[in-house]
């Protein structure tokens, strides 16, 4: 029950109760409900009916709940005190108001202050609920909660225990898996050494992680109270007695120097000099004569501690053991054979076997020059190495020629320690007993020939073969025996407390023996593809899903699921061709775990062949870099080898013209080859080139791998030679990415087999995790292809979104860079991209003002809208939309699909900035230049179909009517010639086109008629659809066509009249000639190959034969020649008259007789000549008759 509004406000509304209130507040009320109960009681006893009735606890709320102010800020504080107030409210079945009311009173500070402040809206538990969990637990943000995490370390009075648990809260906050939990829990303890342990052992989880911490402090805690009596050597400190004497000893020897300056000195301010002893300087700075080098060590001069040469190492006792715990461990080791042995430790967990120096010199081994860096537990300085040697081994039954790496021989105690180099050989075993370690080879069972039922096995009883064998107590020993006939050696161990002797013949087991049968190998195992293992599309049926399995378990050897079943082509092998110089390199540093994972690695490839031993005086360093799908891949820094091969060519396939072939496809497939650099073998001569070293170890590749100059073209060559014949019509490819687009299942089927068939012969395999089979979208080269289009990958996106403001010339780039990759989806894109793109100039100073950061907006926002752009069909209707401005040229490429009502849809953008001069140019050639442009960088789409060209620049509509244009004119012309006759088609595909021709022309409108043709004679307009001429129904208007013909034909006639009258008012008539003038014809122009200016223009004097209709003229030569004369019809068009000069005689030279010796009928002709002049506008001069021409 909530308090009484009158108790609360007794004391005013901004008045705090303290917690005496509180208590007599609640004992009222605890008084108040009894009494309600025992008048509850009373009624239920008189009704003589059950009724339930709910009790409530009341704990005391200081216990329960703790105080929260709310001023830290720490949205985990606020967190936990609403889950103590929630979790009370459960547990002691509190109602709402009670709720409230213990929330309110634990509240305080700032805290109560809000409250206070919200008090009137706060009225219920959820709504308190809800505007606390606003005010005080907004989600905090990923990188102020890793900022929080990895600030959190160990604080020196903190246990470790509180320290892994509040640690593991924040990993867990932020996701973090078990190996990166123990990273960060390891960067922040205290214990150096206890990060280190723990970074050496593998954990699965954080329980497997807090046991090794507990066992850690519990060794350190029984070393502490074991050794706490050892004394230990500390470093000698100089007194500040000595300090004194030698600073007064300076003072007397140096009288120069002032007392400013040696007060100063005395005082402990700055360095300390190591020559005087004083502060304020260093010994390079001393004005102090220079004090003789002392070694406290030898007591000699000349040389300090640090390179004396009695500086033998001291040996810190870390633990001790007993005899017998130790004593198994060492073992008596011949080298070479040799009668002596000599005493070797056994370490299986050392990394090398380690041969102290003065034993290689007395077995007379022969040590390379090889430097390897050991560290060593519990030591921060590594162990250096004086070389390298091979030797054969022998411990027990057990001989191997392993390599030892030799060490001064003050490095060790022992005169051999045996690594795993030897323990982990080739089927050697070794069993530990409790005070006997024994080495032997896997015992090897015999075979038995014989032939045995089936069901039916053998027994055969195992006796001793020789008199007696001893075995010690806690003791193994190999024996040999007689198992039916055939003998072999077994291991006998006794693990009992007394000495077992055995005798002849004694019967110590039994063995049974199989059939012969042959030994099957790991490689042999193929384990089948499965559903589960196979990125399947969502619209396969079951049906086409077990028919695709069966399809990948038929060509299951094209799939590697490791290393060892990774494929090696024999279809061309890699050769690096260099200058012949060793390259030599450092390997580079690196982390514990790296280490760990670059050994792992190279283990994995020696393992099945890809890397084996070398001794090539090549090498170069190796370093991890991340994949995408965060695996680590080990990389070779061939730099220094790349800058002196010979570089190959050979072309990479071009993307644009996978997309130009992917209309129609709706499903895709992806496949992914395994590592498919390592399936390429390497030339003999170039495996030694490729070798490399490791912090620990070296090796040289047997297979082309990444990072050499020549690789990618290798790779490409390969590719090109296998997958050619299946090219643009069953697959795609680039590199290692192989990409099937079908139509159908059953066409993905068929597409599918043929490439596996072809990696199948090039025996390449494939990573079956990243091969994606009949899905409708797949991601593919940072695309996302669909059968809508394609847009810009998720992952390239999320980067540009995720893309900080850029803060130098270099970031500037580097998002140029990675914006540019998708700007065929940007209209504009460089117009939008200038602002940014001016900054990289180099006499451009950066900065970053408004117009930077709203195209920097602007290109995220196009980028992460994800634009979809429409897949290229050569048989769709095309069009090419071309701007310009000062800034920049811009064009698109834009389909419609189906019929005209379908919007355009874009394919292509391109767009590129003017260059300063062009910025100058008239905007009509701007406009030219950006349909040139685009047309060349769109060239591949337009060329063998028909487009459309759209600009806003009327001028370039009549570019080839004017005659003369400037040479940068004809040069835009020769650009586009090719792309319209191209777009023409053939010349002899003309006929095909007649029919629509004429049906075009038939519906044209005519301005003559006023009409069409078909209207004109049948009355109705046609209509086209889908290619079908529409039909006329009774429902359609059909016009009389006897009325139109009518209305036609007055229209003719006056459009006749209006042409007749317009031509005579603009015409000149033509010349008249008559029979017997002489006149001279035009003749065309003789190709003899050479310039045609100086030939003859006209052909004659020829003589008027005849006068033929439409003003043409029979012509016939005046001479006769070879006994033919010459004559033809010309055009008065092509006729000149021929005319005497003023002085000049006719022909015959006899004026008076010329008018008598023409005809009558040319007489007239020259009357109609003479009438003729009277029309036209040239005046005529007299012509030349022929007075011998005969009609």
């Amino acid at each position: 029950m909530p308090l009484n509004n009158e108790q609360i406000s007794s004391g005013g509304t901004s008045t705090q109760f303290d917690v005496n209130e509180l208590v007599r507040a609640l004992l009222e009320q605890n008084r108040l409900r009894e009494q309600q109960m025992d008048a509850i009681l009373s009624k239920l006893m008189e009704n003589k009916s059950e009724v339930p009735v709910t009790t409530t606890m009341l704990p005391t709320i200081m216990q329960t709940i703790p105080k929260f102010n709310g001023e830290s800020g720490d949205t985990d504080v606020a967190s936990e005190w609403l889950n103590a107030l929630n979790t009370a409210s459960v547990l002691n079945k509190w109602p709402d108001e009670c709720t409230l009311e213990a929330g309110r009173s634990q509240l305080e500070g700032a805290a109560k202050q809000w409250y206070l402040s919200h008090m009137d809206q706060l009225d219920t538990v959820s709504k308190f609920t809800a505007a606390f969990k606003a005010m005080f637990t907004s989600r905090e943000s990923v990188t102020e909660t890793w900022k929080k995490m990895s600030e959190r370390v160990q604080q020196r009075d903190e246990t470790v225990f509180a320290y892994f648990h509040e640690k593991v809260r924040m990993c867990r906050r932020l996701q973090l898996n078990a190996a990166e939990t123990k990273k960060m829990i390891c960067i922040g303890l205290h214990s150096r050494e206890m990060s280190t342990a723990l970074l050496s052992n593998g954990h699965v989880d954080e329980a497997e992680l807090l046991t090794d911490i507990r066992t850690y402090m519990e060794v350190e805690a029984n070393r502490s109270e074991r050794f706490s009596s050892v004394v230990t050597h500390k470093k000698r400190n100089i007194s500040s007695g000595s300090v004194r004497k030698v600073s007064d000893t300076s003072r007397k020897d140096d009288d120069d120097v002032s007392t400013k300056v040696n007060t100063l000195r005395r005082e402990k301010e700055g360095p300390r000099c190591y020559n005087c002893q004083l502060y304020g300087h260093i010994a390079r700075d001393c004005t102090q004569p220079r004090k003789p080098m002392h070694c406290k060590k030898c007591d000699k001069s000349g040389h300090t501690i640090k390179y004396c040469k009695a500086n033998i190492p001291e040996v810190n006792v870390v633990c001790t053991q007993t005899k017998g715990q130790v004593m198994c461990y060492i073992k008596e080791v011949r080298i070479n054979e040799h009668d002596k042995p000599i005493k070797g430790l056994i370490d299986t967990g050392s990394a090398y076997s380690i041969l102290r120096k003065s034993i290689a010199v007395r077995y007379g081994l022969h040590v390379e020059p090889k430097r390897v860096s050991m560290l060593v537990y519990g030591n921060t300085q590594s162990v250096e190495s004086c070389g390298e040697t091979w030797a054969t081994i022998s411990i027990d039954q057990v001989s191997e020629k392993i390599p030892l790496i030799v060490v001064d021989d003050r490095m060790q105690n022992y005169d051999v320690i045996i690594g795993r180099t030897f323990t982990e050989c080739n089927e050697v075993t070794f069993i530990k007993t409790n005070e006997q370690l024994l080495f032997a080879y896997g015992m090897r069972f015999p075979y038995h020939d014989d032939d045995i039922p089936p069901r039916d096995p053998q027994v055969y009883d195992t006796r001793i073969i020789q008199s007696i064998e001893k075995l010690p107590a806690n003791s193994a020993k190999l024996v040999e025996v007689l198992a039916g006939d055939q003998q072999m050696e077994v291991m006998i161990i006794n693990d009992s407390i007394k000495e077992v002797e055995l005798q002849h013949g004694a019967k110590v087991g039994t063995i049974r023996v199989n059939n012969k049968t042959p030994q099957i190998s790991d490689d042999d195992v193929v384990e089948q593809i499965t559903a589960e293992k196979v990125n399947m599309g969502p619209m396969l049926t079951e049906t086409e899903i077990c028919a695709l399995l069966e399809l990948l378990n038929s060509y299951r050897m094209c799939f590697a699921s490791n290393l060892k079943e990774l494929g090696c082509t024999d279809v061309i092998q890699m050769d690096i061709v260099d200058t012949g110089q060793p390259v030599v390199g450092r390997p580079y540093r690196a982390s514990a775990t790296e280490r760990e994972t670059i050994s792992r690695i190279v283990k994995e490839w020696k393992d099945v062949g890809i890397v084996t031993e070398t001794n090539s005086p090549y090498a170069s360093p190796v370093l991890l870099v991340t994949k995408k799908d965060g695996d680590a891949r080990l990389v070779v820094g061939y730099r220094k080898l790349n800058s002196q091969t010979v570089r190959k060519v050979f072309p990479t396939p071009n993307l644009d013209d996978h997309l130009e072939s992917l209309y129609g496809a709706k499903l895709f497939t992806t496949l992914d080859l395994a590592s498919g650099y390592l399936q390429v073998p390497l030339t003999e001569s170039a495996k030694e080139k490729t070798a490399f070293v490791t912090p620990s170890e070296s090796g040289q590749f047997e297979r082309m791998v990444f990072g050499l100059i020549n690789a990618p073209y290798e790779f490409s060559r390969l590719m090109q030679r296998i997958m050619s014949p299946l090219r643009d019509k069953v697959a795609m490819w680039y590199l290692d990415d192989i990409l099937i687009p079908s139509t159908t299942s059953d066409d993905m089927f068929k597409r599918l087999k043929q490439v596996l068939e072809v990696l199948k012969e090039a025996k390449l395999t494939l990573k079956l995790s990243k091969c994606y089979f009949a899905y409708p979208e797949v991601a593919y080269l940072g695309y996302m292809l669909s059968a809508d289009g394609v847009r810009p990958g998720e992952q390239k996106v999320q980067a540009i979104q995720q893309y900080p403001r850029p803060r130098n010339k270099h970031e500037v780039r580097r998002f140029l860079g990675l914006c540019g990759f998708f700007r065929r989806f940007i209209p504009r894109y460089s117009d939008i991209a200038r602002p940014i793109s001016e900054l990289l100039k180099d006499k451009v100073p950066y900065m970053w003002t408004t117009l930077q950061e709203v195209a920097f907006q602007t290109m995220r926002v196009k980028l992460v809208s994800r634009p979809v752009l429409q897949l290229y069909n050569p048989t769709a209707h095309t069009e090419v939309h071309c701007d310009a401005s000062s800034d920049g040229l811009s064009g698109m490429l834009l389909q419609r699909n189906g019929d005209g009502d379908n919007p355009l849809h874009l394919v292509h953008a391109v767009s590129k900035k003017t260059t300063p001069e062009e910025r100058n140019y008239h905007s009509s050639k701007l406009e030219l230049m950006a349909v040139v442009w685009s047309l060349n960088k769109l060239r591949h789409y337009l060329i063998g179909i028909k487009f459309l060209i759209i600009t806003d620049c009327q001028a370039i509509v009549h570019l080839n009517t004017q005659k003369t244009v400037n040479p940068q004119v004809e040069r835009v012309n020769s650009t586009l010639v090719p792309v319209m006759q191209s777009a023409m088609g053939s010349d002899r595909t003309w006929d095909r086109h007649i029919s629509d021709v004429e049906c075009h022309l038939n519906n044209a409108y005519n301005k003559t008629i006023g009409d069409t043709p078909f209207h004109v004679l049948f009355g109705y307009y046609p209509s086209f659809r889908d290619g079908v001429l529409h039909h006329v129904t009774k429902v359609d208007e059909w016009d009389s066509t006897a009325e139109i013909q009518s209305k036609i034909r007055e229209r003719i006639t006056k459009e006749h009249q209006m042409w007749k009258q317009r031509y005579d008012s603009r015409h000149v008539k033509p010349m008249q000639y008559s029979i017997g003038e002489a006149v001279f014809i035009r003749k065309p122009p003789d190709a003899t190959g050479e310039s045609t200016k100086l030939q003859f223009k006209y052909r004659g004097p020829l003589v008027i034969t005849d006068v033929l209709p439409n003003d043409t003229y029979r012509v016939s030569a005046l001479r006769t020649e070879a006994g033919k004369r010459y004559a033809t019809v010309v055009h008065v068009s092509h006729i000149k008259g021929y005319h005497l000069p003023d002085n000049e005689e006719p022909f015959d030279g006899n004026k008076d007789n010329e008018q008598e010796d023409v005809p009558t009928a040319v007489n007239e002709e020259v009357e109609q000549t003479e009438s003729v002049k009277i029309h036209s506008k040239r005046e005529r001069k007299a012509p030349v008759w022929h007075a011998s021409y005969k009609m």
